[in-house]
């Protein structure tokens, strides 16, 4: 029992100073940075630091060695726990993800994500576009959301094909194995157990969009995602 208050007691605090540093982050240092890439470097430079205090914390551990180095590919992940961005992120240089078009308007966060996440708007295909062809990474979520606690499976979104598909650009999954659900859908930050919870990234195989002419786009992204969810959860 202490070792579990312990552990939910370091959650909150490096949860709380993750929270503060974002703040500062979005008012104070991103606003005035002069181009995107430097705004991108200082908040990986923060989701490190975090990743880093709870590994070194033993809230989490990482094994990351059969993770792949990417360059101007569309990483596509299943989505256990609420940090998975921030551990990809940290972990592959150069990435970008994509968010939620809502949190534009978040009063404390909103700045990074329109500057340094791609919100899923009307611009989405040409700031992606830009992020692969300088050999930077768009990160994706097929599930949309956090999967479920009670491991049931979602059905995939199409939007990693189709965003291949348009673009002709690779896929990479990413799949993230994890031995303890924390930070879950509806699961409180607290609930961290009284062990070391080990993350694994598998790497699995690229996957290459079927040229345009070849398929059309409803037809080559079913097939796709089919492929990616077997990546994924197989």
């Amino acid at each position: 029992m202490a070792v579990r208050l312990l552990r939910s007691l370091t959650t909150l605090a490096l949860f709380g100073s993750f929270a503060a540093g974002g703040i500062v982050l979005s008012f104070l240092v991103v606003p005035f940075l002069r181009s995107r890439r430097a705004a991108h470097r200082a908040v990986r430079s923060v989701w490190r630091l975090l990743i880093a205090s709870s590994v070194w914390t033993r809230l989490i551990s990482i094994d990351a060695s059969d993770l792949k180095k990417c360059r101007g590919r569309i990483i596509a992940a299943n989505h256990p726990s609420l940090i998975d961005v921030v551990i990809l992120t940290a972990l592959i240089p150069d990435s970008y993800s994509i968010a939620k078009n809502q949190l534009k308007g978040n009063p404390f966060f909103g700045y990074i994500v329109r500057n340094v996440m791609l919100p899923n708007d009307e611009q989405i295909l040409d700031r992606a576009r830009d992020i692969l062809e300088e050999g930077g990474n768009v990160i994706i979520f097929p599930e949309g959301t956090r999967t479920p606690l009670d491991g049931s499976r979602l059905k995939l979104h199409r939007g990693a094909a189709q965003l291949a598909i348009r673009l002709g650009f690779p896929i990479a999954p990413v799949r993230i194995e994890i031995s303890r659900r924390i930070l879950g859908k509806r699961q409180s930050v607290l609930d961290m157990g009284d062990e070391t919870v080990r993350y694994r990234l598998v790497s699995g195989a690229d996957m290459t969009p079927p040229a345009k002419s070849d398929v059309s786009n409803r037809s080559g992204a079913l097939r796709m995602t089919s492929e990616l969810e077997n990546a994924l959860f197989a």
